[in-house]
């Protein structure tokens, strides 16, 4: 037995190229923002940042932070958290051995990022943020 002839067919219009139909891509998930609390860990030294507003940082017992080593200044920083929670500052304040994020010398404010490394004077922590 042979096979079925092929069955032509009359196309009764055009076919037109339309653009697929847009499909809104879905938000990405919500990252956190908020800084729950900055860490500083150091060699000897460590420190947790969890409430917004601005802290001295320094080898004088009457800074929020002390530090006490040598290269570290009476008054050496401040570091400022933002009221909303979203942005950590450090300021040098003049510091003889000066102020460093990531090697270079900041004069003034730098903001800092999640895995930063702040050093004052010899002295150098590790910049961990947990988000909320």
């Amino acid at each position: 037995m042979a096979p079925p002839a092929p069955v032509e067919y009359e196309v009764a219009g055009t076919v037109v190229d339309t653009p697929a139909p847009v499909i809104p891509a879905s938000p990405p998930p919500a990252t956190p923002t908020r800084i729950a609390v900055a860490r500083f860990a150091g060699e000897k030294f460590a420190f947790d940042l969890a409430k917004p507003g601005r802290f001295e940082v320094g080898r004088s017992a009457s800074t929020a932070f002390r530090v006490d080593h040598t290269t570290v200044s009476r008054r050496h920083a401040v570091l400022i958290l933002s009221d909303d929670r979203a942005h950590l500052v450090v300021e040098d304040l003049g510091a003889a051995n000066g102020t460093r994020v990531n090697g270079r010398e900041i004069k003034g404010t730098q903001e800092l990022q999640d895995g930063d490394v702040l050093e004052m004077g010899e002295v150098r922590f590790q910049v961990r943020f947990e988000r909320s």
